[in-house]
């Protein structure tokens, strides 16, 4: 069917579904939250809780109740009830700006600003600090269950090939890391990096210099170069895995606003839709996701504004019927759909 425009929203960094037809994302003041809870479609804002003048980052959840955000006042936030209020927990040295929720209670967040340090909670209200050995700055967090954890790094070099991005890894929760060393392709921007887990240690990341997408079979243990989505002007900045096991990946472009799609887990991918026509001056992809009813939700921002786009064309079909049923006097067989 296609992706349509639903709705504005007052802004966003990343917006996180927590379940059935419930999102949140940052509001205009980008100290509080708004909320949605029918896809998408109107969004309530629920106040401000943040220092004036500073930005939210995350959010991230593991169980869509439990919900933690981090922000540039140097504060983690946590909200017990879906995102309807939050408080803040841990006051850090740096802005929490990346994090994984390994089961509502340890919580790992990348600090940036300072290196590379990493805020860790074994009972969600209080954190401590561990300082990595290594260059940059961590600008993405990925919990992949069993305790594996990968942290994303950035460190505005550039070493001939393209700008450093770096690779840590834990295998305890975040209690530990180990460098993984670099994969080039990396970024310069803090906050520009797709990954997903696909399942079973398939890890796909989409980078920013020339919009090359790595996989990871092993957990992130190695990674092959799954090459160019389909523009160097353009990368593959959010990413969701469908019911169906279809993968999609929506980019951040100048350009254009495309989403593509991969029938084989990314190894290689085929234009979905150009949504162009919807913002002609491109698409910044932040998040997408598929709700319950099977459609998938879109949110990024654009030239002016942050918009929310549905498509409800990936809905699954009726199941077909056990029994099939023989219409009398023609002797053929009907399946009925219901």
């Amino acid at each position: 069917m296609g992706f349509a425009k639903i709705a504005d929203i007052p802004a966003t960094y990343r917006a996180l579904h927590l379940g059935s037809m419930a999102l949140i994302s940052r509001n205009a003041s980008n100290r509080g939250i708004v909320k949605s809870t029918d896809g998408g479609y109107t969004w309530t804002d629920k106040g401000d809780f943040c220092t004036a003048g500073q930005w939210l980052y995350g959010p991230v959840s593991h169980d869509g109740t439990t919900v933690y955000v981090g922000a540039h006042d140097n504060k983690i936030y946590r909200s017990l009830n879906g995102g309807e209020s939050f408080a803040a927990v841990s006051t850090q040295s740096l802005a929490p700006v990346v994090g994984a929720s390994i089961d509502g209670n340890i919580v790992v967040f990348g600090l940036y600003g300072g290196g590379l340090k990493v805020a860790r909670s074994i009972n969600g209200s209080s954190f401590s600090e561990t300082i990595f050995t290594g260059e940059g700055q961590i600008i993405g967090a990925l919990n992949l269950g069993g305790g594996v954890i990968l942290a994303f790094t950035h460190g505005n070099v550039y070493d001939g090939q393209g700008y450093v991005l770096g690779l840590f890894r834990s295998v305890d929760n975040g209690a530990s890391w180990s460098y993984r060393g670099r994969i080039y392709g990396g970024t310069t921007v803090f906050d520009d990096l797709g990954a997903i887990h696909l399942g079973n240690g398939v890890v796909l990341l989409g980078t920013y210099n020339e919009g090359r997408i790595f996989k990871s079979i092993d957990a992130g243990l190695t990674w092959g170069d799954k090459g160019r989505l389909a523009s160097t002007s353009a990368y593959a900045r959010a990413f969701c895995k469908l019911s169906d096991g279809r993968v999609l990946a929506a980019e951040k472009s100048a350009t254009w606003g495309r989403v593509f799609v991969s029938e084989d887990s990314g190894e290689s991918w085929s234009l979905y839709q150009d949504l162009g026509t919807l913002s002609p001056q491109g698409i910044d992809a932040k998040s997408i996701f598929q709700l319950s009813d099977g459609s998938v939700v879109l949110v990024a921002s654009y030239s002016g504004g942050w918009g929310v786009y549905r498509d409800m064309g990936f809905a699954p079909l009726p199941e077909r019927p056990v029994n099939v049923a023989v219409v009398p006097g023609d002797g053929k067989n009907t399946l009925s759909w219901g």
